[in-house]
């Protein structure tokens, strides 16, 4: 695995956008916020720090890229989490030459301008790194080298479908942050979440 720093024009972010949304009861992907759905807010947020950026949209890619936004299916047809939207962003990356994959979920319009540049800091000698939070791991918020793809394609073909472990597989660092930060990493998962955020509506 290359273990060098990543160069900012060779990450690809990705926004994961493929889950059910069903605390929000809407797709929450979808929930417009200033004049912009919120997962077009979210990739605003990584396409100033990445190359190029794509959408994990689960089964459904074409309210993503009616969005004109880039959106690829899940690595598996059953929908199995977030692992899947990452292994299919990893792929994506791998074939056109990226060395690596920001991550951050579509429910985090708060996302750190600088979190690739933190992460990046972070990751050392490891395959990924990924925040942790005063109230523990952020495993959606992760940088991970190219590298890491076969840990990952492992962890879904055994089941192991939780992001930790996959992260612990193919070695893992974290970037911690402090209780003043926290809400940088907050997510939007039900309408009290949105309402409490002081987002507007468009």
């Amino acid at each position: 695995m290359d273990r060098a720093v990543p160069d900012r024009a060779r990450v690809l972010g990705l926004v994961l956008a493929g889950g059910a949304s069903s605390r929000m009861g809407v797709d929450k992907a979808l929930v417009p916020v200033e004049g912009e759905p919120l997962v077009a807010r979210v990739a605003g947020r990584l396409s100033g720090q990445c190359g190029a950026v794509a959408v994990a949209a689960g089964a459904d890619t074409a309210r993503i890229a009616a969005l004109g936004l880039t959106a690829l299916p899940d690595a598996a047809t059953a929908r199995l989490g977030p692992l899947a939207g990452i292994a299919a962003g990893l792929a994506h990356a791998q074939a056109r030459g990226f060395q690596a994959v920001l991550t951050a979920p579509c429910d985090a319009p708060f996302c750190p301008p600088d979190l690739l540049d933190r992460l990046s800091r972070a990751i050392g000698e490891a395959g990924v790194a990924a925040v942790e939070g005063p109230h523990g791991l952020e495993p959606l918020f992760a940088l991970w080298r190219v590298g890491a793809r076969p840990a990952v394609e492992a962890a879904l073909a055994d089941g192991r479908l939780a992001v930790r472990q996959a992260m612990e597989a193919a070695g893992m660092a974290v970037l911690a942050v402090g209780e003043a930060e926290a809400a940088a990493f907050a997510n939007l998962n039900t309408p009290e979440d949105f309402a409490r955020s002081g987002l507007r509506p468009a």
